[in-house]
């Protein structure tokens, strides 16, 4: 399958949405498109701004709503919308796509590379695109953009040197992984696995990758996700979030593994015995130990162990550090009962 990637001096796709909204098929004029999600706080003020900055130069701004859970929410936000700005809802596309991706999000988003939201495009009059990336960060190019005065050649260079046709490749096919992982299919996800493997090698020690193989071979054979999970996990030691990662995804599909706990109570140890090596002080350091104590906790609690309640005392005495917000020791206590209430 070829992967397209869409950078700036590209023609823009055709923006395929339902709504109010008359949007173009082909762009005339100078125009904004910023693409937004109701789940995204910052998305709508940043569509107001700058509608409200092209309405002063005549140029619209459309905001197309993508990924829709709930298109009712999302029609009622519309109409309390800025209403400066042309708002709309994307084409569903696939009703098996748990991430309700569509039209617009699989040509735009994903095509241009663009993992998060908001997202912004500007098209000129002969329908090209010559710009894109965070709208909140068009700001300071849009006195040149409006003076006619933007190098798009120098933004195409700028973009293809930090989004790869692999870049794209990997966005696409991982959201395909996800989709097909959230509706139980797993022999086709892990069809779609061995094609980021061969074409992506390098994405085998990455974490969502790791996470994404151990979901689908769980649910075809533990003996083989066991395996699996054994190798990968020695690989990413030390890794904090990969460890938290792939034990909470043994804690939620093979919570009476024996062996699989077993692993994953030495992959943490030998991940907090690194940590604690490289003690530095910061408070993000600090997440990290009460999360590998947390996670260690809730292993050994499945397995069996009385060895939890001394994780939660590490992770209660950290907490009480006066650089950690209250919220996050609230937070903690919540895990902590939630732990300690596992039926196992």
């Amino acid at each position: 399958m070829r992967t397209t990637r869409l950078l700036p001096k590209d023609q823009a796709p055709p923006l395929r949405v339902s709504g109010p909204a008359a949007i173009p098929t082909k762009f005339d004029r100078l125009s904004f498109v910023v693409l937004w999600n109701l789940d995204c706080g910052g998305c709508l003020p940043i569509v107001q701004e700058l509608a409200e900055i092209g309405a002063g130069h005549n140029v619209p701004c459309h905001g197309v709503a993508v990924m829709v859970r709930d298109t009712n929410a999302c029609a009622f936000a519309i109409e309390q919308g800025p209403s400066k700005a042309m708002l709309a809802i994307e084409q569903p596309g696939p009703l098996n796509s748990a991430l309700f991706r569509g039209s617009v999000t699989r040509t735009w988003l994903e095509a241009s590379g663009q993992g998060s939201l908001p997202a912004g495009f500007v098209i000129d009059s002969s329908n090209s695109i010559i710009w894109m990336g965070d709208p909140n960060d068009l700001k300071a190019d849009l006195p040149s953009i409006f003076d006619g005065c933007w190098n798009v050649d120098a933004a195409r260079d700028r973009w293809a040197s930090r989004v790869a046709i692999s870049d794209v490749r990997k966005l696409q096919l991982g959201r395909d992984v996800f989709d097909r992982l959230a509706f139980g299919d797993s022999n086709e996800a892990l069809e779609i696995i061995k094609i980021m493997q061969r074409e992506l090698p390098s994405v085998s020690d990455e974490t969502d990758f790791c996470i994404f193989k151990l979901t689908a071979l769980i649910g075809l054979d533990h003996d083989t996700a066991t395996e699996f999970y054994e190798e990968c996990s020695a690989r990413l030691i030390g890794n904090v979030q990969a460890q938290a990662g792939l034990a909470s995804c043994i804690f939620a599909r093979m919570p009476s593994n024996k062996k699989a706990l077993s692993i994953a109570i030495l992959r943490l140890k030998a991940t907090e015995a690194i940590l604690q090596k490289n003690a530095d002080g910061r408070l993000e350091t600090d997440y990290l130990r009460i999360t590998l104590s947390l996670t260690l906790a809730d292993a050994h609690k499945r397995y069996g162990s009385n060895e939890s309640e001394d994780y939660f005392d590490r992770a209660l005495f950290m907490s009480q550090a006066d650089h950690v917000p209250e919220r996050v020791r609230l937070r903690i206590g919540s895990e902590i009962e939630r732990i300690r209430n596992i039926n196992v």
